[in-house]
């Protein structure tokens, strides 16, 4: 079985479910679904967790593909009241649920996984997601690929955050998660967890960018990260284009490879 965890609010389900969709469909293994997700609305209306009622779907969806296939939901709101209320970039860039990811060593998960594929929700498999969970990560925090601007503004090996191969076990020898809790807690940053994580693992295993494309799709995509991109031709600007954006997705960047994922979702009533 491979684990793959998410961190999101309800806002984003729709996303969240064409993601799962597409990892269920591509990958031969069954898979279970972590969901990292709190009420939050204390702090914005808008802050509010994964439902049961969500949850029922994703698992309808799942199934679908592979009766085995299981999904959770991890109210992680007492976690980050404890070590995030008052942290300096609660109004970060991003929402607080991306810092999520940074409690995995103390949050308990079905099947008590040594390891786990963490995926942003705003990613869709193109190809089976196991190539990426047979990758041998024993010796290291975690794998991911390098990020795609950060690696030319930043550092030439300062990785993407947004989909990681995650050592669970060296994560907790080495305290990682700890000190990147701490740094985010105590010191302002632009992209707080994921420079937290680079600027501290001890070992890091770069990843090939097949498995977080952030740039244009290729033969040998896995995982396609729909991240902002800034483009300089015919003049300055960003594209920011969603996979639930269907349209845009089809006929702005000419991506045709997940039009099955829609369909599927499209016959059960779901889009």
């Amino acid at each position: 079985m491979i684990h793959v965890c998410y961190n999101v609010n309800s806002g984003i389900f729709n996303g969240l479910l064409l993601s799962i969709a597409s990892i269920a469909k591509r990958t031969t293994e069954s898979v279970n679904i972590h969901i990292l997700t709190m009420d939050l609305t204390s702090a914005e209306k808008r802050f509010t967790p994964i439902t049961q009622e969500q949850l029922d779907t994703i698992r309808t969806v799942i199934q679908k593909y592979n009766p085995l296939s299981r999904a959770e939901i991890i109210d992680c709101a007492d976690l980050y009241l404890k070590y995030f209320s008052l942290n300096r970039n609660r109004k970060s860039f991003y929402t607080p649920y991306a810092m999520l990811r940074l409690f995995l060593d103390l949050t308990p998960l079905d099947g008590n996984p040594e390891k786990v594929i963490y995926i942003d929700a705003d990613t869709m498999c193109a190809k089976d997601i196991s190539a990426l969970w047979d990758i041998d990560i024993s010796g290291y925090e975690f794998g991911a690929s390098l990020d795609a601007a950060g690696k030319f503004w930043i550092d030439v090996d300062y990785c993407n955050s947004g989909v990681m191969l995650i050592n669970i076990n060296r994560i907790k020898e080495t305290g990682l998660f700890e000190k990147c809790r701490k740094r985010v807690a105590t010191r302002t940053m632009f992209m707080p967890d994921q420079s937290a994580l680079n600027d501290f693992a001890v070992k890091k295993l770069v990843l090939p960018r097949k498995f977080n494309e952030q740039r244009k799709m290729q033969p040998d995509t896995v995982i396609k990260h729909f991240c902002r991109v800034f483009k300089l031709f015919p003049y300055p600007h960003i594209v920011y284009v969603k996979q639930w954006e269907i349209d845009k997705v089809q006929n702005v960047l000419q991506i045709r490879d997940f039009d099955d994922v829609y369909s599927d979702l499209e016959n059960m009533g779901l889009l």
